[in-house]
């Protein structure tokens, strides 16, 4: 889905497609790098759950699965999410079905800046954590992402 478009349908092809493991993180998927998403496929390509003896180990084992989880080809809500789930009513656990609605600045397109910080933000929690928890290989993950892009034609742009 697409957070910044009233959550319309995204398509196109996976072309990366490295989904996060470790302790306490699970997915539910049925899609596969290479396949092609239509407009008349389900908008949930995956369920990711986080699971911690707390709610705020939940939390950073679920910031860390996000961002270790690179998705080329389709727009995902994976910025929108990392968004949410780091705000502090969510954090607080002070939220409710109207959150979103509370909250439109969750649905703003993210600029360069703002991405930036959550990638900051998330680089610090793992870094307080000593490391814990990151899952196995994340460090390969998005030298690996490259891949696909080696096979595009060459283009310029004007």
């Amino acid at each position: 889905e697409d957070p910044y478009s009233n959550f319309a349908p995204a398509t196109g092809r996976l072309l990366a497609w490295r989904p996060p493991s470790g302790m306490g993180i699970r997915l539910d998927s049925g899609v596969a790098e290479g396949l092609e998403i239509s407009a008349y496929y389900d908008s949930m390509l995956a369920k990711l759950v986080a699971w911690g003896p707390d709610r705020q180990a939940a939390i950073g084992r679920m910031l860390r699965a996000l961002a270790s989880f690179p998705v080329l080809g389709v727009t995902t809500n994976i910025p929108f999410l990392l968004r949410a789930i780091s705000h502090p009513d969510f954090r607080s656990g002070d939220y409710d079905t109207g959150f979103i609605d509370k909250h439109p600045e969750l649905t703003a397109a993210p600029g360069p800046g703002q991405l930036n910080g959550a990638a900051a933000e998330i680089a610090g929690r793992i870094w307080q954590s000593g490391g814990n928890n990151i899952p196995r290989g994340a460090g390969e993950t998005f030298r690996d992402v490259a891949g696909p892009w080696r096979g595009l034609p060459k283009t310029t742009f004007p």
